[in-house]
């Protein structure tokens, strides 16, 4: 009895730390990357702001508040090569496709 007594308490301690380590989002025992300001899995790192659906683009899937519309199907004004040239991709009926250069 004695037994069963001390095995149910060694549970019942190790349950509750158990529930106390995932009680917070994170940890903050863990180690700092070399290049940055806060600890990996830090439950204080700023959370990133909500993206609210925007306005049905293509396919009848909304664009999220603060996509930026790269492609509207009539020009390349917002692309441009690997060192800044402009491209040279064809743009039929709206879509484009790449071409060998």
């Amino acid at each position: 009895m004695k037994r069963l007594f001390i095995t149910a308490a060694m549970l019942a301690s190790l349950a509750k730390s158990a529930l106390t380590a995932f009680a917070a989002e994170g940890c903050t025992d863990t180690p700092m990357p070399p290049d940055g300001e806060w600890r990996v899995h830090n439950p204080a790192l700023p959370k990133p702001r909500v993206a609210t659906q925007g306005a049905t683009l293509s396919h009848g899937v909304p664009a999220p508040s603060d996509a930026m519309e790269l492609f509207d199907g009539t020009n390349f004004a917002k692309w441009q090569c690997q060192h800044g040239d402009e491209v040279k991709w064809k743009l039929e009926s709206g879509q484009m496709e790449a071409t060998k250069n």
